[in-house]
Parts: C-alpha cells; sequence; structure tokens
C-alpha cells in the first residue's frame, strides 16, 4: 500500500508554511492554504491600488466626460461617491507621491480601482469553471487561477495601468464558458455587451462561429451573429454620436483612447495603403481556421482558435502593453492545460513587452513624478537608481535597441501562434488526447 502523506495540523499559517515545505502541489492539494494564498494576493493587490499612482490613461478617463463611454460614467459615479464625502481635491491625486498618499487620496485611488480588482477576481473564478469544463481536476483548476491572478503582468495592465479591458476580457472569458456550456443565447449576450464596452472581441468571431457551427444549430448560428452585430452597433452608438459625423471625420475612429478602440491598425500601414498587412494575415488565418481548426478536440476549440488570432494580432500591430491582457486568460489555459512547453514563449513575450513598453512611454511614468514601479523618475535629489534607470531609457544604444524589443516581441507572438496552428494539420493532436471528443 502506497505511503499516504500525513494530514497538516495547526494554525492556518503554519499549514500554508507545512504546503510549501512539501512544494507548490501541496498547495494545490489543500483548499484552505489555495484560499489563503488567493487572499494574500489580494490584500496585496489592494495595497498596490491604493499606493499605485495614477496613470496618464486613468487620468484621461476621470478627466473626460461621462458621454464618452460606459467606463468613464462609472468613473465619473465613483468620483462623485468619493467627493461626498471628503472635501479634498481629486487633482491632488495626480501629483502626489506614493509614500505622502493621504487616507483620503488612498480611498479615492482604491475606489477607481475597485472595478479592476472586482473583475480581476471575476476572471480568476471564470477560468476555475473553465478549467474543470475542460479537465475535472481540482488542482489543475486551481493552478489556472493561481496562474492568472499571481501574474505579475496581470497586476501591472490591470491594478496599476488601470486598464478598463479588464471588463471585457471578463465578459470574453464568460462568454467562451457558457458556449462550452452549450448556453449560446446567453453566451451570445455577453458577447455583445463585450463588444459593446470595446470593439476588439469582433475579432473572436470567426473562431466562434467555427464553434457554434460545430457543436450547435443554424438558429444559435445566427444568434451568435445578430447580437454580436448589435454590440457593434452598441459600441458605435457612445463613440460617436452621430455616424454620419465620419463623413466628415473619418479618423474619428482611428485616434487610441484608454476607453476605446482603434481601428488604425487594420485600414493603415506605414506602406500608405489603405488595408493593412494585419487585415491580410487575419483573413488567412481566418480562412485557413474554418479548413482546418475543426480537427481540434471540440473541448478546446474556442481556446486554441482564438489564440492565434490574438497573437497575430500583437504580432503585426502596435499594441499597448496592456493590450497584453486580451490574450492572458487563453494563454494560461493553453500552458497549463494543452501545452506546458509554450510557458517559454509566453515569458519571452511578456518581458519583450514590458520592456518594450518601459522604453516607448518613459519608464511607464506617471503624472506624479513617479512610475508604476514606484521609481521617481522626475524632481529633485533624485536617488541613483533613479538615475540609472533615467540614463538608461536615454541611452543611444537603447534607442538602437527598440526596434529590436518590439520585432522580438512579435517574433515571439507569431511563432506562438504557429505553435498552436501547426497541431490543426494533425489527425490526432497529442497535446490534446486527453480530453474531449472529437467532432465527427
Amino acid at each position: 500500500m502506497p505511503n499516504k502523506r500525513p494530514a497538516v495540523s495547526g494554525s492556518p499559517a503554519r499549514q500554508v508554511a507545512e504546503h510549501l515545505r512539501r512544494g507548490f502541489g501541496g498547495i494545490l492539494e489543500s483548499r484552505k492554504a489555495f484560499l489563503i494564498l488567493v487572499s494574500t494576493a489580494l490584500l496585496c493587490k489592494i495595497a498596490l491600488s491604493i499606493f499605485s499612482p495614477a496613470s496618464y490613461d486613468m487620468q484621461t478617463m476621470l478627466w473626460s466626460s461621462p458621454s464618452s463611454g460606459p467606463w468613464t460614467l462609472l468613473d465619473s459615479k465613483l468620483l462623485s461617491v468619493w467627493q461626498s464625502s471628503t472635501h479634498s481635491n481629486f487633482n491632488l491625486w495626480w501629483v502626489t507621491p506614493p509614500a505622502a498618499m493621504t487616507p483620503e487620496l488612498g480611498l479615492l485611488a482604491l475606489l477607481i480601482r475597485s472595478p479592476l480588482l472586482l473583475f480581476d477576481v471575476g476572471i480568476g473564478v471564470v477560468l476555475y469553471f473553465l478549467s474543470w469544463r475542460l479537465k475535472p481536476s481540482k488542482a489543475l483548476a486551481r493552478l489556472v487561477s493561481l496562474a492568472w491572478f499571481l501574474n505579475p503582468y496581470t497586476i501591472l495592465g490591470i491594478e496599476m495601468l488601470g486598464d478598463p479591458d479588464v471588463a471585457v476580457v471578463f465578459l470574453t472569458v464568460c462568454a467562451v464558458l457558457l458556449l462550452l456550456y452549450k448556453r449560446f443565447l446567453f453566451a451570445s449576450l455577453v458577447l455583445a455587451a463585450g463588444t459593446a464596452l470595446k470593439l476588439y472581441p469582433i475579432l473572436l468571431l470567426p473562431p466562434i462561429l467555427l464553434y457554434t457551427r460545430a457543436v450547435g444549430t443554424r438558429r444559435q448560428f445566427r444568434t451568435v451573429v445578430l447580437l454580436t452585430v448589435l454590440g457593434v452597433i452598441g459600441y458605435l452608438s457612445w463613440v460617436i454620436e452621430d455616424l454620419l459625423s465620419l463623413v466628415y471625420n473619418p479618423r474619428a475612429l482611428l485616434e487610441y483612447a484608454p476607453y476605446t478602440q482603434s481601428i488604425k491598425p487594420f485600414i493603415e500601414s506605414s506602406f500608405g495603403i489603405q488595408i493593412s498587412l494585419l487585415s491580410v494575415v487575419l483573413i488567412i488565418l481566418y480562412t485557413v481556421t474554418w479548413t482546418f481548426a475543426g480537427r481540434i478536440r471540440v473541448d478546446y476549440m474556442l481556446n486554441q482558435t482564438i489564440l492565434p488570432v490574438l497573437l497575430v494580432f500583437f504580432a503585426f500591430a502596435d499594441p499597448y502593453p496592456q493590450y497584453l491582457v486580451w490574450a492572458l486568460p487563453f494563454l494560461t489555459i493553453d500552458v497549463v492545460l494543452v501545452n506546458r512547453r509554450n510557458l517559454g514563449l509566453l515569458i519571452s513575450m511578456l518581458a519583450l513587452m514590458f520592456v518594450w513598453g518601459l522604453m516607448a512611454f518613459t519608464g511607464y511614468l506617471t503624472p506624479s513624478g513617479y512610475n508604476l514601479l514606484l521609481i521617481q523618475l522626475q524632481g529633485g535629489n533624485l536617488p541613483w537608481y533613479s538615475n540609472a534607470l533615467e540614463a538608461a531609457l536615454g541611452n543611444k544604444i537603447t534607442g538602437l535597441l527598440f526596434p529590436f524589443i518590439k520585432a522580438g516581441f512579435s517574433a515571439a507572438c507569431f511563432v506562438y501562434a504557429l505553435n498552436i496552428i501547426r497541431h490543426w494539420f494533425q489527425t490526432k493532436n497529442p497535446a490534446l488526447m486527453k480530453v474531449g471528443q472529437r467532432i465527427r
């Protein structure tokens, strides 16, 4: 008879310490240790939400009119709640160093970031059930949730940068979970809501329709199409007050804003032509997907067809660092449940994008003079490490490396996408053999 590990007794802290001594697998086996670890991480995220300086994107959203979209409307309501309970000037938040954060400004920071925290936790919960649906294993489901929740890049993109895209990511993963349970109407409604918030889920429509065609009916197929189109109309209704204004200002949808989706990468290129290389590659990818992706195990079809679309977008567009949050839930599923050998590619992508963002956005500088890493970059009496970072960012060698860093990130995304696509051409995919049933 195999030897069983003895039960761990004592205080919760002692239990966590014992599971850590046994290894990470011990945490995944213990529900209490898992919850304590998640709770500790959540407390750390709350602390970062309070003391992290406000980014320029957060400043833009709070200064924007509530009519600029659902997220700016939400921010304005939260700001009104804060202003009703204090007499402080909210504009002081931009210029206050983290160490000088007053309780009133800390409350404002927590209020503004609280929806981001809720969606962050919500994605972790949905990923737990999504993983359980794909492969019923508590340990793997907990690992997927932790891989999302403890990923430093999610903290940078959500809590620090204040990325409102996390709401759309939450709705997208909810739609995928509902599709796996064949709740096509609810999935379509959720996907339409995500599209109405920010346009990028429309890129995922072809893979979703492929899955719907494989496991659903024609009526469900039409429902997905119709509601997604309504989501696009909903997005356009608040992005531009009058659709006819596009005739007079055709660039109205091209410029970046933290709460809108720029369509510039799809219709312009550096070669001066009217259709970009990104659009051409996406059309080719959609064609290949509809031709060959039907060979994928049906359970994993959504994840393994959505991911290449997002990775191709990152490879051929100029995404902002926070845009990687779009793909991180699907990347997490891929690395944990499908092919863990892709972990090296994932780490390379995140590291290259972080470094590229560090170079492109002045070290992630914020209006306070501090960057998102809580390093002072402007003002007097700068410490040595601030001067070192500032000198590194302004170095000529750094300028020469800048295009190579971006090219390396694009190459890593493209290689990752190809690594997924090549399995579509195999009659038996060894990475997906253990679960699911094949499409007949």
